[in-house]
Parts: C-alpha cells; sequence; structure tokens
C-alpha cells in the first residue's frame, strides 16, 4: 500500500465511528419521562380492574338487584295470597261464631 492510502484509511476510521456513534438531540429540553418498574404494573393492574368491573362487576351488580326485584314481587304476591286466606279464614270463623251464638240463644 501506498503512504497516501495508508493515512487515508488511518483518518477515514475514526471519523466514520465518531459518525456512527452520535446520537440525535432532542429539539426539546423537557426531561425525558420514562415510568418505573411499578408504575407500569400499576398501569396494567388498573386496566385489567376496569375491564373486569365493566364487562363482570357490573353487569352482576345489575343481575342481582333485577332478582331481588323479582323476589321481592313475588314475596309481595305470596303475602297478598295469604292475607286473603287468612281474611277468608276469619269471615269463615266470624260466621261461625255467629252460627254458635245464634245457636246459643236459641237455647
Amino acid at each position: 500500500m501506498s503512504f497516501v492510502s495508508e493515512k487515508f484509511i488511518r483518518l477515514a476510521v475514526p471519523v466514520s465511528r465518531a459518525l456512527t456513534v452520535q446520537a440525535p438531540r432532542a429539539l426539546t429540553t423537557s426531561a425525558v419521562v420514562r415510568k418505573s418498574a411499578s408504575e407500569t404494573v400499576k398501569d396494567g393492574l388498573k386496566s385489567v380492574d376496569r375491564a373486569i368491573s365493566d364487562n363482570v362487576i357490573i353487569p352482576g351488580l345489575d343481575a342481582a338487584t333485577k332478582v331481588k326485584e323479582g323476589a321481592e314481587k313475588v314475596a309481595k304476591r305470596q303475602a297478598a295470597g295469604k292475607a286473603e286466606r287468612l281474611k277468608g279464614k276469619a269471615e269463615c270463623a266470624e260466621q261461625a261464631k255467629g252460627t254458635a251464638e245464634q245457636a246459643k240463644n236459641k237455647l
């Protein structure tokens, strides 16, 4: 190799390394905000919690409310039916009492 080409290669190698190593500079002066591992985990858990509450808990609570309302309606109907039966029995008892008094008065 000639002296000139050897010198050119020696000069070219450090320059090319310097060009490849240089990082692009940011145009802003704000600090880069990176999340720590705990913050990343917290964000993941929040998204899972939100998905579960939207898809499982809230519909479950709505269904439980509907079941409760249905049970209350059934209980009211049963109470009304029992009240009617007791009212009928009370009327029968009053009639029997009246009949017993009439029989007592005849004696």
